[in-house]
């Protein structure tokens, strides 16, 4: 009766960070969304109609399809320029 091979148990050890990992994502993910609402509510109450306003031209996590160019260019422009960085 042989227990469970030495190869076994050293990928049981180095794999557990990434089940870790794995595990911990959907916490992290939730818990940044749930800032990310808080603080839109803050930011609603102290600008109101000005931050409506922005909230309907930019997204909240993912630019959309079409800006990923604009940002692209504009980021390569802006850091083109002498003496920006």
């Amino acid at each position: 009766m042989a227990g469970p091979s030495t190869t076994t148990i050293a990928q049981r050890i180095n794999n557990w960070p990434t089940l870790f990992s794995v595990g911990l994502f959907p916490v992290v993910v939730l818990a940044y969304a749930w800032l990310a609402h808080r603080e839109e509510q803050q930011m609603l109450a102290r600008f109101g109609d000005a931050y409506r306003a922005y909230q309907r031209r930019v997204p909240m996590f993912i630019p959309r399809w079409g800006q990923w160019r604009k940002l692209a260019d504009t980021s390569r422009n802006t850091h083109d320029e002498p003496g920006v960085r």
